[in-house]
């Protein structure tokens, strides 16, 4: 069985995909070179939009469409552009909390290869900027709701930042920087360079040997892919349950169990439980209940729908024994 002939649906962007955004009624998805493209969860085509410049995050409400695009937050209605606002540096992240919008900027410096600043703005949805908290380490995961906004930062404090009206708290989290980070159920976790995994509120969930490159939240606790290809999946005290090799992970996503992309610089692969799948590079996940979208830099989306999905396994494994069983009928007889 290949993904495709599994598909609810398969579209294409038309350039190199940077992300997919799955939510309950649609699918939509971003280019490297600006495209935005959306459609209804049956595959029929709603609009188009070119943005510019490589889109990083988005945000859908009604309508409305909020993404970051290059150095810009965009906002757009039924794709038309409505206002777009410049931030200092590359417009990163971006979420919708009490009809205001959080977004991340950050500045690289070449000569230094290094990010040397970051900023986190606060937009009305008219796209004025209503505030802006300015640091010196780049934001390596984020999250914004009703409670707060919380950073996982890198060089060179490294640690959490959590954000509130009233104040902002710097929590460190062992001696290395922040590289990656999930929300999880009750608080984020946060995956470190020396391969540690904490949570938000400082709380150690368990020690790797190598830098976590990426981690997800599972039933049985977490995930984490390593430097070098290796996946653990751990239970919620950081003890590994199993694990897997393969090439270098480049998205890692939870949908009824970790959904690994992989790329060895050469040709790519997706992996699921005991099935892998041979594709161009993978470059986003995202899933909304039973849909689960992937990005690929050829510019395909495939849409995947849990049911369909897990019946056409099930068929193909029937035609498998099938053709088992066909064969060692054939070689009873020639026994006989």
């Amino acid at each position: 069985m290949d993904l495709e002939g599994a598909a609810w649906m398969v579209r294409n962007l038309g350039q190199c995909i940077s992300t997919v955004h799955v939510y309950s009624t649609g699918v939509l998805a971003g280019g490297w070179d600006g495209r935005l493209m959306h459609w209804n969860i049956d595959g029929d085509h709603i609009w188009t939009a070119e943005t510019g410049d490589r889109i990083q995050s988005i945000i859908i409400s009604g309508t409305n469409c909020y993404i970051t695009s290059g150095l810009a937050v965009v906002a757009l209605d039924e794709g038309v552009e409505v206002w777009r606002t410049n931030l200092e540096g590359s417009a990163d992240e971006l979420a919708l909390v009490n009809d205001e919008l959080i977004a991340t900027s950050s500045v690289y410096d070449i000569e230094h290869e290094d990010f040397m600043e970051s900023a986190i703005w606060r937009l009305s949805l008219t796209g004025e900027i209503l505030d802006c908290i300015k640091i010196d380490e780049k934001p390596w995961y984020f999250h914004a709701d009703k409670g707060g906004t919380t950073l996982g930062i890198g060089r060179p404090r490294g640690g959490a930042l959590n954000i509130s009206k009233e104040e902002i708290t710097h929590i460190p989290l062992g001696d290395s920087p922040v590289t990656t980070g999930i929300n999880g159920r009750k608080s984020s976790l946060l995956g470190t360079a020396d391969g540690s995994v904490w949570s938000s509120c400082g709380e150690n969930r368990g020690n790797h040997t190598i830098s976590i490159e990426h981690i997800i939240c599972t039933e049985q606790g977490y995930s984490v892919a390593l430097e070098g290809g290796e996946v653990l999946n751990c239970d919620a005290k950081g003890n590994t349950i199993d694990s897997e090799r393969g090439d270098p992970v480049v998205c890692l996503h939870d949908w009824n169990g970790p959904w690994i992309g992989r790329w060895n610089g050469f040709s790519g692969s997706i992996n699921y439980a005991n099935d892998s799948w041979n594709c161009p590079r993978p470059r986003s996940f995202s899933s909304f209940e039973n849909k689960l979208g992937i990005g690929l830099e050829d510019g395909m989306i495939i849409l995947l729908d849990w049911d369909l999905f897990e019946r056409r396994k099930g068929d193909k494994t029937k035609e498998k024994d099938s053709k088992k069983s066909a064969l060692q009928a054939k070689l009873r007889a020639l026994r006989s």
